[in-house]
Order: C-alpha cells, then sequence, then structure tokens
C-alpha cells in the first residue's frame, strides 16, 4: 500500500522541481556534534523546569523496579512440571513410587529445588528426612497452612490500614 503512493508520489515530486528549474537535491545524512546535541538538551532541560515551575508540578524520584525471582519449573521424571507448593502437591499424590524415588533418592534433585528455588529451607530439610510418600505429602499440607494462614493475616492487617 505504502509502495503505491511513493510510486506515485516520485514523478509528482520530480515534476515540480523541473517545473522550477531547479535540481533534485541528494539526500545527505549529517551526524550532529556533540556540542549541538548537549546545547539541545540544555535547551530541553531548561523548558522542563520553566513548565514545571509554572504549573506546580513537582518531579517525582523514579522508582526502582523491584527484581522478582523467576522460579524455574521442577521437572519429575514423567514429564510433570512444578512451579510452586499447590502443584507439587498435586503431583506427588498420584505420583508411582519408582519417579517419586528417582527424585528424593541420590542428591535429591527436589528437595534441592525446594531450597534454591521456592527458597524453603523447612520444608527442603523436611522432605529430605521423609521416608514416605505421605509423609512428603504432610510436610507440603503444613506449608501450605502456614502460607495460607500468613496471607490471611496480611489481607487483615491490610484492611485495617486503610
Amino acid at each position: 500500500m505504502v509502495d503505491v503512493y511513493v510510486e506515485g508520489l516520485r514523478p509528482r515530486v520530480l515534476a515540480e522541481f523541473e517545473r522550477l528549474g531547479r535540481a533534485v537535491p541528494k539526500r545527505e545524512v549529517r551526524r550532529l556534534s556533540d556540542e549541538e546535541l548537549k546545547k539541545q538538551r540544555d535547551i530541553a532541560e531548561k523548558s522542563r523546569e520553566e513548565f514545571m515551575k509554572k504549573t506546580g508540578i513537582k518531579e517525582q524520584p523514579k522508582q526502582e523496579k523491584k527484581e522478582e525471582h523467576i522460579i524455574s519449573p521442577y521437572t519429575f521424571d514423567n514429564g510433570a512440571m512444578v512451579s510452586d507448593l499447590r502443584e507439587l502437591r498435586d503431583a506427588i499424590e498420584p505420583m508411582g513410587a519408582e519417579i517419586l524415588r528417582n527424585a528424593l533418592t541420590g542428591t535429591n534433585k527436589l528437595s534441592e529445588w525446594i531450597r534454591n528455588e521456592l527458597k524453603n529451607e523447612a520444608l527442603a530439610s523436611a522432605i529430605e528426612k521423609a521416608k514416605t510418600k505421605k509423609d512428603i505429602l504432610d510436610s507440603i499440607d503444613a506449608e501450605l497452612s502456614k502460607s495460607e494462614k500468613k496471607d490471611e493475616k496480611d489481607k487483615k492487617e491490610g484492611v485495617q490500614t486503610k
């Protein structure tokens, strides 16, 4: 669409230059010097200050964005991926003994993932000590209930402060 417009525009511009009896100037790329850029920047800053004084708006300091910890998911041998405690509980409950054993034996990758990604040392050590699937699920349930109570407490405090 744009090409059609440009194709029609080019002959009209050339005809206008012929009518004026002038040659079409060649396009010249001009690089601004550092002094010119600095001068323009200073002018812009001064005009910004004048505008701020005139309108009475005070410049607010820029707030830095807090980087959130991105949790990389844990993948079991059966392909199940989990990224939080609820998903972990839902994945472990129907899981076969062999797959769970592979996640817990040796280097105990599951507890390392919980320690490093979820930042939950207590749950990681509880899973390292667990002997059965029921022990693991009970530990996860306990942590989930703790986090739910904490969330409820935070909500209540938030309502009281408003």
